[in-house]
């Protein structure tokens, strides 16, 4: 019975797409900047729990897995698909929206320093 009690309550459990806004879902295209300077396009799509991004001009492909929701924010973590010696495993990201309904990215160092931004808007 208390088996069936917590399935229960991890199936009532929101999305993050509820806490943050499902309308997030779908594809973004943007450009990114890694701190000092270079700056690299970013196609991304963006499901309920989680997100497939790829990375044309640097030639690295990766999978987010999301850890956090809130309201405003979601975090977790990118696990690259492709260019392991050209692209950082296992960074931190935070997603935000911003003013004018596109979405924000953050990717941080294991320290949480920022290490890299994105500004994107939907496709």
């Amino acid at each position: 019975m208390r088996i069936l009690a917590l399935i229960l309550s991890l199936a009532a459990a929101p999305a993050w797409g509820q806490s943050l806004a499902a309308s997030l879902s779908g594809d973004w295209s943007g450009e990114g900047q890694q701190v000092g300077g270079e700056v690299w396009d970013i196609r991304l799509h963006l499901h309920a729990d989680g997100a497939v991004v790829d990375f044309p001009d640097i030639g690295c492909a990766a999978w987010w897995e999301f850890t956090e929701h809130r309201a405003d924010q979601v975090t977790g973590v990118e696990h690259l698909a492709a260019g392991f010696d050209l692209c950082i495993d296992q960074s931190g990201i935070r997603l935000n929206t911003d003013a004018k309904g596109g979405l924000r990215v953050t990717w941080t160092d294991p320290a949480g320093a920022v290490i890299a931004t994105a500004a994107l808007d939907r496709r």
